[in-house]
C-alpha cells in the first residue's frame, strides 16, 4: 500500500488537480493522511513492511511537534533502512531529485506530476520508485548516463587546457572531465545540491579569491536531467561575491534541445554566460575570447530575462508578496533584515528570493542622503515585526 502524508490538501487540489474524487479512483493502492492525529491512529498500518510512504517534509511545521520535525524525519528514514518499506520525501523547497536504495527525495511538483503513472504501475505490481522521480520515461535518465560516459571518454583524449589557478572549475564528485582542467582551481560538488548548499559554497569557495572565469558542469548532483549547473550559475549571478560578475562557461554533454524545458534555461540568454560543447575546440575558443566581467548596473536587466516560478513551499502568491514587501520595507527604512522579528531568513538563501532582489536592482546601495532621510522615519518605528499569516482557507465562504 502507498501512504501519502501531506498536510497541504488545498495545494493538492488547487495546484495539482488531485482532489478527493481523483484519489478515490486509486483507493485500492493509495491512502491519504492529512493530520498528525490521522497518522497516529494509522501508524501501525502506515509503517508496515512492503509499504511505500510519500512524506511531506513540512508535515509537522504547523503543529505542536514542529520542533521535532527533523528528528522524526530521521527516524522514518532510519526505519526504512532497517525495515522493508520505501520512503519518498517531498517538499516545495527541494530543487532536485535523488534516490539511494529505498529512500528518495523529490520536489513537490515532480511528485504530483508523476503520481498517476506511479499509481498505475504500482497497481500492476511495478514498485519502481524511478517512476515517481522521472515519470514514465525514466529510461531517459539512463540514456543520459550513457551519453555522459561517452563524453568523458572523448574528453580523455584532450590535452589539458593551458590555464592556471586564476580559472575556476566547478565539477561533480563523480563522472567528471578532470583532466582537461587539471591546472585550474577546483571546487567539487557532492550530492547535496539544494539552494542552501549552493549558497554556502558560493560564500565559502567563491568569495576569497578572484578568478578570470568559471567553468561549470551542466549536471551536478545525482540526477543528470535536473541540469543543476544552470541553477548554480543563476545562484552565482544572484549572490554577492567577488566573482559574481565574471564570465561563466557551462559545458554540456548534451545539446540544447535536452535542456529547453529547464526552469533556469534563460540564464543562457544573459550576458557572459555561455553554453559550451564537450569538444576540445570549444574549450580552447573560450580561452581566446577575453571576455570582461559584466557590470553591476547591467546585472538587474540581465536577470530580468529569467522567469522563475514561485517555490511551492510558499502558501500562495500572497505569501511571497508579503515577505517580499517586508524585505523591501526594511531595506528602504534602512533596517537590517536580521532585526525583523518573524521574517523567514532562510528564504534569503533561495535562488528565487535572490533573483527577486537582483532583478529589482536592490543590490545597488541606497545613497547616503536617502539613508539619512529614511532614518528619520525608521527612528519613529518601534520595530518592524511579522505577527503571522492568516490562513483564509479555514474560513467558510458565504
Amino acid at each position: 500500500m502507498i501512504y501519502l502524508i501531506d498536510d497541504k490538501k488545498l495545494r493538492q487540489e488547487k495546484d495539482y488537480n488531485w482532489n478527493t474524487e481523483r484519489f478515490s479512483q486509486y483507493a485500492d493502492v493509495i491512502s491519504t493522511i492529512y493530520t498528525v492525529n490521522e497518522l497516529t491512529i494509522n501508524s501501525r498500518d502506515v509503517f508496515k513492511e512492503g509499504n511505500i510512504i510519500l512524506y511531506h517534509e513540512s508535515f509537522l511545521d504547523a503543529t505542536d511537534l514542529k520542533d521535532e520535525a527533523i528528528e522524526r524525519r530521521q527516524h522514518i528514514e532510519s526505519l526504512a533502512q532497517t525495515k522493508n518499506y520505501s520512503v519518498v520525501f517531498f517538499s516545495g523547497s527541494k530543487n532536485s531529485r535523488d534516490i539511494r536504495g529505498n529512500i528518495a527525495n523529490v520536489p513537490v511538483s515532480t511528485l504530483y506530476s508523476n503520481l498517476q503513472i506511479f499509481l498505475e504501475k504500482y497497481r500492476n505490481n511495478d514498485q519502481n520508485l524511478y517512476y515517481i522521480l522521472f515519470g514514465e520515461n525514466y529510461i531517459n535518465e539512463q540514456k543520459l548516463q550513457l551519453k555522459l560516459k561517452d563524453a568523458i571518454n572523448l574528453s580523455n583524449s584532450f590535452e589539458p587546457l593551458m590555464i592556471d589557478s586564476s580559472y575556476l572549475h566547478i565539477r561533480p564528485f563523480t563522472d567528471n572531465i578532470k583532466k582537461i582542467f587539471s591546472m585550474a582551481k577546483e571546487v567539487v560538488v557532492f550530492e547535496d545540491v539544494v539552494d542552501d548548499d549552493f549558497s554556502s559554497m558560493i560564500k565559502t569557495k567563491l568569495n576569497s579569491e578572484h578568478y578570470k572565469s568559471i567553468y561549470l558542469s551542466i549536471s551536478l548532483g545525482q540526477t543528470l536531467s535536473d541540469f543543476n549547473g544552470l541553477r548554480l550559475a543563476t545562484h552565482i549571478r544572484c549572490t554577492t561575491s567577488i566573482n559574481q560578475l565574471i564570465p561563466i562557461y557551462i559545458y554540456s554533454f548534451v545539446d540544447l534541445s535536452y535542456v529547453l524545458g529547464n526552469e533556469y534555461i534563460n540564464i543562457l540568454k544573459t550576458k557572459n554566460v555561455f553554453f559550451v560543447d564537450y569538444t576540445s575546440a570549444w574549450f580552447k575558443n573560450s580561452l581566446e575570447q577575453k571576455i570582461e566581467p559584466i557590470s553591476l548596473d547591467e546585472l538587474h536587466s540581465e536577470m530580468d530575462k529569467l522567469k522563475l516560478n514561485v517555490p511551492k513551499d510558499y502558501y500562495d502568491n500572497h505569501s511571497i508578496a508579503n515577505e517580499w514587501g517586508i524585505y523591501q520595507l526594511a531595506r528602504n527604512a534602512n533596517i537590517p533584515i536580521e532585526d525583523v522579528v518573524g521574517f523567514d531568513h532562510k528564504k534569503l538563501e533561495t535562488v528565487y528570493f535572490k533573483w527577486l532582489i537582483v532583478k529589482n536592482n536592490l543590490l545597488i546601495p541606497i545613497a547616503e542622503d536617502v539613508k539619512v532621510e529614511q532614518k528619520k522615519y525608521a527612528d519613529q518605528l518601534s520595530g518592524l515585526k511579522v505577527k503571522g499569516k492568516i490562513d483564509l482557507s479555514k474560513f467558510s465562504k458565504k
